[in-house]
C-alpha cells in the first residue's frame, strides 16, 4: 500500500511540474500546451486593462521604479504569462497614468485637509543627486476626527541658490495658498538654519496680518529639537576633536590591512577581550562617533549659548508633556529645578502660556457655541409650524442645552483637568504601551474645549526629523527614481 501511495504522489508531482513548464527560451512569447489549457479558464470578459493600467501605474510608484521597467521583456514576459488578453503600455502612458492617479489622490487630500482646523509643518531641504539640485519638502500634520496622526508630504520645492529667507517664504506661502490651508497652518518646524528663521519671521507677519496667531505666535516658530541636540554635542565634541582625530586615523590605518586586523584581534584575545569589529564613524554624525569611542562624553552645561534656539521648542514639548495625563505638571516640577537656576519663574511662564492659549481656544468655542444657538430665518421670514406638544418639549429642552453651554462653568476645564491626578497603570509594560490619543478621544466629551486644544499640540512635530525620513537611506539623498 505504501509503493503504491509513493508511486501516485509522485505521478501528481509530475504532473504539477509539467503545468509550470517555461516556454523555450528562443521564444518567451510563445506558451506551451500546458500554459495554454490555462489561459482557456480565464474569461476575456473579466479582465478589466483600465484596472491592470492602474495596478501597474501603483506599483511603479510604490517600488520607486523607472517607467521604462514596461519596456522591459521578462515584465512583458510575466505578464503574457499571467493573462494572455495583457495589453503592452508604454513608458509614456504610464507616466501619465501615474500622474492621473497622483491629481487623483490630491484632491483626495485637499478634502480631508477642509476638515482639519490647524495643521503643523515641518520642512528641511534634499538633493537630488541625479539632477545636482535641491529641493525643499513640506510635510503637514494633524490629528484626525478619529485621533490618528496624519503626516503628508505635500510638495517638494525647488529654491534655486542664493536661498533667502524671504525666497523660502514666498515658496512655503504658495504651497500652503496652492492646498488652500493657508489659514490653517498651526506651527511650522524647522532647522537652525539662519534663513529659516528670517523665513519664519515672515511668514508669521504674513499670517498675522489676516488672523490672530494661537498664543500670540509663540508657538508658530518650532525650533528642530535634533538639531538643537546635534550643535550642542558638536560644541562638546570639539574641545577633544584632536583625541578623536588620532583615534578615526588609527581605525582607518588598521582596516586597510587585513594583516594588520587580525594581529589586533589576535592581541585582543591574549588579553582576554572580546573581539568587536572596528567602527570607522561618519564625521559630520556625532552619534557614530559616539560608538567609535566606545565612551560616554560628558559635556559642559551651555545652556546659555543654546537658549535662543531651546525657548520656542521647549514650550511646546512642556505645553505637550501637561497635556499628557500621566504627567500633567509634575514632570514639569520634578524636571525643571534640574534644568533651570530659575525654575520657579519657567514654570509660571509655561502656566501663563498654558492659560492664554486655552482662553483662546474658549473664545473660539463661544463662539460656536452662539453661532449654533442663534435662530435662522430662512428666506421667506419666519414660518410657524404646527409642533406636537412632544416636538415643542424636546426643542424647549434643546434650547435650555444651548443656552446652559454659553454660561462659563466656575471652574475652568484646564483647572478640572490639572487638579485630577495623574492617570496611573500596573505595571511599566501597561504604562510604555498607553496611548495619549486614545485617552483624549475617550475623554473628549468631559473636556470639550481642552481636548480640541489637544488635538492641535499633540499633532505638533518638535523635530524635522519627519521629513528627512521620508527619503532617508544614510544621507538626505532623493534617488533617480
Amino acid at each position: 500500500m505504501a509503493k503504491i501511495w509513493g508511486c501516485y504522489t509522485h505521478l501528481n508531482h509530475i504532473e504539477k511540474q509539467q503545468l509550470l513548464n517555461f516556454p523555450p527560451s528562443a521564444s518567451m512569447g510563445d506558451i506551451d500546451s500546458g500554459q495554454k489549457k490555462l489561459h482557456s479558464l480565464i474569461r476575456p470578459d473579466k479582465y478589466d486593462n483600465n484596472k491592470m493600467r492602474e495596478a501597474i501605474a501603483n506599483w511603479v510608484m510604490g517600488t520607486e521604479q523607472p517607467f521604462s521597467v514596461v519596456d522591459d521583456d521578462l515584465y512583458l514576459h510575466m505578464m503574457k504569462t499571467a493573462t494572455p488578453f495583457f495589453e503592452k503600455v508604454c513608458r509614456n502612458t504610464i507616466k501619465g497614468d501615474c500622474f492621473t492617479i497622483y491629481e487623483h489622490e490630491k484632491k483626495k487630500l485637499k478634502a480631508l485637509l477642509k476638515t482639519v482646523s490647524k495643521i503643523s509643518l515641518t520642512t528641511d531641504c534634499w538633493k537630488s543627486t541625479h539632477q545636482k539640485i535641491e529641493y525643499m519638502v513640506i510635510t503637514r500634520h494633524f490629528i484626525d476626527q478619529n485621533w490618528r496622526l496624519q503626516k503628508r508630504v505635500l510638495s517638494f520645492v525647488h529654491v534655486p541658490p542664493p536661498r533667502t529667507g524671504l525666497d523660502m517664504a514666498d515658496a512655503i506661502y504658495k504651497c500652503l495658498k496652492e492646498w488652500e490651508i493657508e489659514d490653517k497652518i498651526f506651527t511650522i518646524s524647522v532647522d537652525n538654519a539662519a534663513y529659516n528663521d528670517k523665513a519664519l519671521k515672515r511668514l508669521k507677519e504674513i499670517f498675522s496680518r489676516c488672523r490672530k496667531l494661537v498664543c500670540g505666535g509663540r508657538l508658530f516658530h518650532v525650533r528642530c529639537c535634533a538639531h538643537i541636540l546635534n550643535l550642542l554635542v558638536k560644541d562638546g565634541l570639539a574641545t577633544i576633536d584632536s583625541v578623536i582625530g588620532e583615534v578615526r586615523e588609527a581605525i582607518k590605518y588598521l582596516n586597510n590591512s587585513e594583516a594588520r586586523l587580525q594581529r589586533f584581534s589576535d592581541y585582543a584575545h591574549q588579553l582576554k577581550i572580546q573581539d568587536r569589529k572596528l567602527v570607522l564613524d561618519v564625521p559630520t554624525r556625532w552619534n557614530s562617533t559616539y560608538d567609535m569611542l566606545f565612551v560616554a562624553l560628558k559635556f559642559k552645561d551651555m545652556k546659555e549659548k543654546f537658549d535662543k534656539y531651546w525657548g520656542e521648542c521647549h514650550l511646546v514639548m512642556s505645553i505637550a508633556s501637561v497635556l499628557d495625563p500621566r504627567f500633567k505638571m509634575k514632570l514639569v516640577e520634578f524636571s525643571f529645578p534640574a534644568i533651570y537656576t530659575d525654575a520657579d519663574k519657567q514654570i509660571e511662564e509655561l502656566k501663563k502660556a498654558l492659560y492664554m492659549m486655552y482662553e483662546e481656544y474658549m473664545e473660539l468655542h463661544d463662539i460656536s457655541v452662539r453661532e449654533a444657538a442663534s435662530p435662522r430665518s430662512g428666506s421667506g421670514g419666519s414660518v410657524v409650524s404646527e409642533k406636537t406638544p412632544l416636538a415643542s418639549g424636546w426643542e424647549a429642552f434643546g434650547e435650555f442645552i444651548k443656552n446652559a453651554d454659553l454660561e462659563k462653568p466656575e471652574k475652568s476645564e484646564l483647572d478640572t483637568y490639572l487638579e485630577e491626578g495623574v492617570y496611573r497603570d500596573q505595571g511599566k509594560k501597561r504604562m510604555d504601551s498607553f496611548k495619549a490619543l486614545e485617552w483624549w478621544n475617550v475623554h473628549k466629551e468631559k473636556y470639550r474645549v481642552l481636548s480640541k486644544m489637544a488635538m492641535d499640540v499633540l499633532a505638533i512635530p518638535i523635530s524635522t526629523v519627519t521629513s528627512e525620513s521620508t527619503f532617508s537611506v544614510g544621507g538626505r539623498v532623493i534617488d533617480a527614481y
